[in-house]
């Protein structure tokens, strides 16, 4: 796993990322961050579910971050999506960093959320299911939560 994130797919972005640069250069178009929090997240679920450790999810999440940085080598500028992404660049390139809210908690719980809150450029939320809740639909909770962050 380790292997597969940290080398391969660095190797892997670097490839797509000097595409994504070329094709934003022939416009006028941003080329901003990418991250691999799907990888990061798909295991921490399994940890939660006790399918893994919790240890290997915690190495799996650190092991995706190389992966993030490769966009900003080839010249993706931003925003990031990691706190680890956004701390390893920061001395090298100043971008914004969007991330889930301390109270945007859809996707997964985090045990660090004054951390996330405190190098946060703007926030963003993720895998928020249409479903009624007590009060109305999943989204516009998940946007009334996210306001209050913003403030």
């Amino acid at each position: 796993m380790v292997f597969g994130l940290g080398i391969l797919g660095a190797r892997d972005m670097e490839f797509l990322w000097r595409e994504i640069v070329s094709a934003c250069g022939k416009g006028r178009i941003v080329p901003s961050g990418d991250t691999a929090c799907g990888f990061a997240n798909t295991a921490m679920v399994l940890a939660e579910r006790r399918h893994i450790p919790r240890v290997l999810a915690a190495v799996i999440r650190v092991a995706a971050v190389p992966r993030s940085l490769v966009a900003y080598e080839i010249g993706a500028v931003g925003p990031a999506r990691t706190v680890p992404t956004k701390a390893l660049h920061e001395g090298h390139r100043r971008s914004p960093i969007s991330m889930e809210g301390r109270t945007a908690a859809v996707a997964h719980l985090s045990p660090v959320g004054n951390i996330t809150q405190a190098v946060c450029d703007c926030w963003s939320n993720e895998s928020v299911q249409n479903r009624r809740l007590l009060s109305t639909f999943a989204p516009t909770v998940c946007l009334e939560q996210l306001a209050y962050d913003c403030r």
